[in-house]
């Protein structure tokens, strides 16, 4: 059997695909040439146990469960240069995403990761958008306290440049939507 009677379209498990997606364009993900271009491009890369690109072609493949546990998901910065990168236009960052959410909605993600995770969106679910200093306080502080005071100087800088708000936001739009929005992806 050749690479491509596996790679088919009609072979992948498109509904896995969607979930990790949500609103994308699954097809996209189809169009990937394997060029490498995201993973040369990825700053984790070699972190990681699959690139970029592995990632991309597991999916394909159908193999998303391996997709879900690997490292590469947890490892990714969002720092988009796979996607801005990408010939093809494949979403690569939001594919990184789709994983963490979907390993965070089964329970798959570490611990370490799962705590920060479910902070992110306990403060979400609270404010309706996120809180910076209430996040450094609950994870930071608990993390490695050390880590934190040697930051003082940079966070101070922050704050007086007004890049991190003292006060807390007024929530973010509609919260009621986003809490039902939240709830919907905790249900999959």
């Amino acid at each position: 059997m050749a690479i491509l009677d596996v790679w088919t379209p009609s072979k992948v498990n498109s509904d896995a695909l969607q979930e990790i997606l949500a609103f994308k364009d699954v097809v996209k993900l189809q169009e990937c040439t394997q060029c490498g271009t995201c993973s040369a491009s990825c700053p984790v890369a070699v972190l990681a146990d699959f690139t970029p690109r592995q990632i991309i072609q597991l999916l394909n493949l159908g193999l998303v469960d391996q997709a879900v546990v690997s490292r590469m998901a947890f490892l990714c910065t969002n720092c988009y240069a796979c996607s801005a990168r990408c010939p093809r236009d494949i979403p690569v960052a939001d594919v990184m995403t789709g994983l963490r959410n979907i390993a965070f909605s089964r329970g798959l993600m570490p611990a370490k990761n799962y705590a920060y995770y479910k902070g992110f969106s306990d403060i979400i679910l609270k404010r309706g958008r996120i809180y910076e200093p209430e996040l450094v306080l609950r994870f930071g502080m608990k993390a490695d306290p050390r880590a934190l005071t040697s930051q003082v100087n940079a966070i101070i800088a922050l704050l007086l440049k007004g890049k991190i708000p003292i006060i807390p936001p007024r929530g973010g739009g509609n919260l009621s939507a986003i809490r039902r929005k939240m709830a919907r992806g905790r249900q999959r």
